[in-house]
């Protein structure tokens, strides 16, 4: 699943960079704007190019090539993707479009994709019919650009013999050309799934809508995101477990707090509606999980973009030295091996501390999880962690923060925990699992109150408190050992 998406989002790249780009009309606008975009792409491993540029009196055209920077994504992408990709895009020039309709301004640019085309043989073989994209873009004189695309409807399937079906995309938004800031919404209106002996599943009135509120020269953004399926369903012969007009939600907000730090949300929602669950699980009604990521130093969150090549870079390191473990032909031969494997590891840990460390903020820097979950009685339980980051300024190299977590994560971190479980919640937890829960309750770490599991902890300063109680001598045997 997460090849599928690394998938998409370079062919969406194609399409919505290259649209922005092409919309600077001359020769030398297109080559400046390049500059621009390239060091947006350069973060991601892609880089996009002009390699032919037909200039007319009403129209031109121009065909754009997009290439993965980064050998370790390249060498992800070839098995299903075909590289570089190309597309053509055609430039009506204003200030009068005559073709599809009257209409005024600086430009109309338009563009058909076959992403059919770009996808390896392997692929190719499971689509019944071509996928083909068309795009549109109006460049008015005094307002934002506005754009349409919209892709045909696709049938798949599998050597597995899974047959998927999805409805025709259909997507609409606005950009400024200059700043990046734009707004879209994107609708599919079905997806099918269906395997012989399976249930089948069925995603309807899917809805996204994006709102990119700023755009920085490291390539850096602002946006927000909610995305819904409004109805799920999946028809199955276990008669004890069924999704009736089931919803789905994400959500996701990147901000920049006053005082320039960065905030980043993500909630994912799900109301089961009429559906049905067995007998034996908690009868959930609705459920959410919610992540929050606050308070990060923006300098520090830019170098974390680049660590995702840093890793498949190492990854690719270690599919090397893992073929040298396995074709050794001596005991020193494979010691060599795996003392370097372990010395690429560490390397790994070290620049993945420093880089992490570079968005830490004293008394700012905050994560915290919370799920909500409603059952079908209307009866709520929730839980919530927070963490806060309170040390001072971290050593400058990866393996000295480390080092420092290592022995003084107590004094660089505080926490906040609040449980509430509905007992209702938890009948059906095994009998061991029921034992435990008893142990806890006994030793003062849960406590029972209306029918509700409740623990509320809090650490700080080296000390933590449990339902109002002092449970710090738990932690000195770890602070000792840490120490040593």
């Amino acid at each position: 699943m997460k090849k599928l998406a690394l998938f998409f989002v370079i062919l969406g790249a194609l399409w919505a960079g290259s649209t922005a780009y092409i919309s600077h009309q001359t020769p030398s606008a297109l080559e400046a704007y390049l500059v621009k975009i390239n060091k947006v792409y350069e973060i991601y491993g892609m880089k996009i190019k002009l390699i032919d540029y037909q200039k007319g009196f009403l129209a031109s055209s121009a065909k754009v090539e997009l290439s993965m920077t980064n050998s370790a994504l390249a060498e992800q992408v070839k098995e299903v993707l075909n590289l570089p990709m190309q597309t053509v895009y055609k430039i009506a020039h204003g200030p009068i479009f005559l073709k599809n309709g009257f209409g005024v301004g600086i430009s109309k640019i338009s563009n058909e994709l076959n992403y059919t085309e770009m996808f390896a043989e392997k692929i190719i073989k499971s689509f019944k019919n071509d996928l083909i994209l068309k795009g549109e873009m109006t460049i008015p004189f005094f307002q934002d650009a506005y754009y349409t695309a919209s892709t045909n409807a696709l049938d798949i399937e599998t050597d597995k013999q899974v047959k998927i079906h999805i409805e025709p995309l259909q997507m609409q938004g606005t950009m400024n050309i200059e700043t990046w800031k734009s707004k879209a919404t994107a609708y599919l209106s079905q997806i099918k799934i269906e395997k012989a002996q399976s249930p089948m599943i069925k995603l309807e009135d899917i809805v996204m809508n994006f709102d990119l509120k700023k755009f920085f020269d490291n390539g850096f953004y602002l946006m927000d995101m909610d995305s819904q399926i409004k109805k799920i369903n999946m028809s199955s012969d276990n008669a004890s477990f069924q999704l009736k007009n089931a919803m789905a939600s994400l959500d996701m907000v990147i901000d920049q707090n006053i005082d320039e730090s960065i905030s980043v949300k993500f909630n994912i929602g799900i109301d089961l509606k009429e559906s049905k669950l067995p007998a034996r699980m908690p009868q959930i009604k609705k459920a959410k999980l919610g992540i929050n990521i606050g308070g990060m130093e923006m300098e520090g969150l830019m170098k974390t973009q680049n660590l995702g090549q840093k890793i498949q870079a190492v990854e690719a390191k270690q599919k090397s030295i893992f073929k040298r473990i396995k074709t050794a032909q001596t005991t020193e031969e494979r010691r060599t091996a795996i003392k370097d494997l372990q010395a690429i590891q560490n390397e790994l840990i070290h620049t993945m501390a420093e880089v992490y460390a570079g968005i830490l903020i004293k008394n700012k820097t905050t994560l915290s999880y919370s799920i909500d979950v409603t059952e079908q009685n209307n009866k709520q339980s929730k839980v919530s962690i927070t963490t806060t980051y309170v040390g001072d300024d971290l050593p400058s190299t990866g393996e000295a923060i480390v080092n420092k977590f290592k022995k003084e994560i107590f004094d660089l971190l505080t926490l906040k925990v609040d449980i509430q479980l509905e007992e209702s919640l938890l009948t059906e937890i095994s009998r061991s699992e029921k034992k435990k829960l008893k142990m806890m309750i006994q030793q003062g770490f849960v406590k029972q109150d209306n029918g509700r599991y409740i623990l509320d902890a809090q650490y700080k300063s080296q000390t933590l408190t449990i339902n109002d109680k002092d449970f710090s001598q738990i932690l000195k045997p770890i602070m000792q050992q840490l120490n040593q």
